[in-house]
């Protein structure tokens, strides 16, 4: 749902790499794409004897040419036709540092020993379209001072979202354990679409409450964090798009941080129009 229907061969930039084969079958990337907040390389698989439950158990190691170890990646295979299955790899990527190119190696390919490796493929950065929200909310914290929640913006892809916000809070009188707790944990993961008093169901969540960085400044810390979200919202398998949402219908997306179990403590929750989450 983040990266769209990627059968659809306009949505992602082919890359020009060499197959390599593993016995009888060839391994070739086909493409890269970028969207809001994801990245994700294409990869076709081609040939006789595949043994789709291996192809599920091989690895992969993403690491951006920067230097940037991925550690985190999704999998995907799907069967495209007779002897041919398509793999997707999709990481999340973090702060406003655009992944120019990627590193990719692959193991223990349909059930074999072998790794492979494939070097320089280039990651092409489609425009974002940015959305200044500008909303804040003060809480007292069970811990500590009061605790503001800022939600500065969102960047918007056509398929994705990425909501950016902030957490602002003193650290006089806080333990370091939740200075810490406080500077790096701040989620908003939940993000319900309303008509009107009606409850439509949640944006589908990517990543939610990704740490980037903190600053201190005269004893006041500003952590800075981001969520991604699809474009589609529902529940229980239900999914429609955002842009087929009723003309006034708004997302309310909210903050939490740590607090006492079973429940996380909510800082408050920023009530954004849809149609301000539609790219143009």
């Amino acid at each position: 749902m983040l990266l769209g229907n990627l059968y659809n061969q306009g949505l992602y930039d082919k890359v020009s790499v060499p197959a390599q084969r593993v016995g009888n079958v060839q391994v070739q990337p086909i493409g890269t794409l970028s969207t809001a907040g994801v990245v994700a390389v294409l990869i076709d698989y081609t040939g006789p004897g595949m043994q789709p439950d291996q192809l599920r158990r091989q690895t992969e190691q993403v690491d951006q040419v920067s230097g940037q170890h991925i550690i985190d990646t999704e999998s995907n295979f799907g069967k495209v036709a007779l002897g041919h299955y398509r793999q997707v790899i999709a990481f999340y990527t973090q702060g406003t540092t655009p992944v120019q190119a990627i590193n990719l190696q692959l193991g223990k390919i349909n059930g074999t020993q072998q790794t492979l490796a494939f070097k320089q493929l280039p990651v092409t950065q489609r425009p974002l379209q940015e959305t200044v929200i500008n909303q804040q909310s003060t809480v007292k914290a069970i811990h500590g001072g009061k605790i503001t929640g800022r939600l500065t913006t969102i960047q918007q892809a056509p398929e994705a979202l990425v909501v950016n916000y902030t957490l602002v809070f003193s650290q006089a009188g806080l333990s370091a354990r939740w200075l810490e707790n406080y500077s790096e944990a701040a989620w908003i993961s939940e993000a319900t679409v309303y008509d009107g008093q009606n409850n439509l169901g949640l944006l589908e969540l990517g990543s939610g409450g990704q740490f980037l960085r903190t600053k201190t400044n005269a004893g006041q810390v500003t952590s800075q964090f981001q969520s991604i979200f699809a474009k589609s919202y529902g529940s229980l398998g239900d999914q429609h798009s955002l842009k087929d949402a009723p003309a006034d219908a708004v997302v309310k997306f909210r903050l939490e941080i740590p607090g006492r179990r079973p429940n996380r403590q909510q800082v408050g929750t920023f009530t954004v129009p849809v149609r301000q989450l539609l790219t143009k």
